[in-house]
């Protein structure tokens, strides 16, 4: 029973798959971080632009 223990402990069959799945989730939340933020700033010069359309409109009638 112990060698089987001792088997089970040193075996390293699956341990690439194991760090890839690992560096793979890394991956996707730091793109998820840097997604929300991107759109965030996208919306805000979206409202800014929006605001300076239609202030110069207004002063332009």
């Amino acid at each position: 029973m112990k060698s089987l223990s001792m088997n089970f402990l040193l075996d390293e069959h699956g341990q690439d798959l194991t760090e890839y799945t690992l560096l793979l989730l890394f991956v996707v939340l730091a793109i998820m971080g840097i997604a929300n933020g991107f759109g965030t700033s996208v919306a805000t010069v979206a409202n800014i632009t929006n605001s300076n359309l239609a202030a110069g409109i207004t002063s332009a009638s």
